[in-house]
C-alpha cells in the first residue's frame, strides 16, 4: 500500500490570464487547514467549468520528485522555484502515474479521495512556463499528474499523511491508461480500449477519450 503526505496545498481564484482568458493555474500556498469536498478545496475555483472542475476533478496532486526531472528536461526555470507549477491542489512525493491506479482510495486529513484519471496537458502549461512544446514534452514523459474525486469531505493541512486504504483488482495505473490513450500505444493495443471504457472507476472524459480512437 502507498503512504505519502501532503508537502505544499495550493489554491487559486480567477485571474487574468491571457488577453481575455482567466485561469487559477497560478495558485496561492495554503498553510491552515482547509476544507475538501466533492467540488474540491474551499477557496479553490475553475475559471473554465467546461474543461475543468467537478467531482471526477476535485483534487489535482503532483507528484513532488517530478520537479527535478523537469530541471533536467528544462534547466532552471523560475517556474520550478515557485511550486504549483502545474496548476496542482497537492503536492506530495511518492504519488506517482506508475504507482497510482485509477480506483485506488486514499485517506487524507479528515477526507476519503479516489483517483479518477491523469490530466491531460493543455496549452495554459506552455503559457504559464513561457515555452512552446511543455505540452509535447509532458505527453512523451508522462508526468502529466493526477486527479481525484472526494467520497469523504473533510479538512486537511500540510504534513497530513496520505494512506492508501483500498486498490482495486485490475493493473489499470496512471502511466498505463496514458500510454494508450496518449502516447499511441493503442495502435499496437486497439483491443485495450474497450477494455479501458469498461473501467468502472474512471473518468467520462477519458472514456470519451478511449471511444474516439476506436477505429
Amino acid at each position: 500500500m502507498i503512504k505519502s503526505k501532503i508537502s505544499h496545498i495550493f489554491i487559486g481564484q480567477p485571474r487574468r490570464f491571457r488577453a481575455d482568458v482567466f485561469s487559477s493555474m497560478n495558485k496561492k500556498e495554503c498553510s491552515d487547514p482547509i476544507l475538501l469536498t466533492h467540488m474540491g478545496l474551499e477557496g479553490d475555483a475553475c475559471a473554465d467549468t467546461e474543461n475543468h472542475g467537478g467531482v471526477d476533478k476535485a483534487l489535482h496532486i503532483y507528484p513532488s520528485e517530478h520537479y527535478a526531472l523537469w530541471h533536467a528536461l528544462i534547466g532552471d526555470h523560475p517556474m520550478l522555484g515557485k511550486g504549483c507549477a502545474f496548476g496542482e491542489n497537492i503536492s506530495a512525493r511518492g504519488m506517482t502515474e506508475n504507482k497510482i491506479k485509477v480506483g485506488d482510495k486514499f485517506t487524507i486529513g479528515e477526507a476519503l479521495i479516489e483517483c479518477s484519471h491523469g490530466r491531460q496537458p493543455c496549452w495554459k502549461i506552455e503559457h504559464n512556463f513561457g515555452l512552446k512544446n511543455m505540452v509535447i514534452k509532458i505527453i512523451k514523459h508522462g508526468h502529466c499528474g493526477l486527479y481525484f474525486r472526494v467520497l469523504k469531505d473533510g479538512l486537511i493541512k500540510q504534513g497530513d499523511v496520505i494512506e492508501q486504504v483500498h486498490s482495486p483488482a485490475h493493473d489499470w495505473t496512471i502511466s498505463k491508461i496514458f500510454s494508450l490513450l496518449f502516447q499511441g500505444r493503442h495502435k499496437k493495443h486497439p483491443e485495450q480500449l474497450e477494455q479501458l471504457i469498461a473501467l468502472e472507476p474512471l473518468a467520462e472524459d477519458w472514456k470519451r477519450r478511449a471511444k474516439s480512437l476506436i477505429m
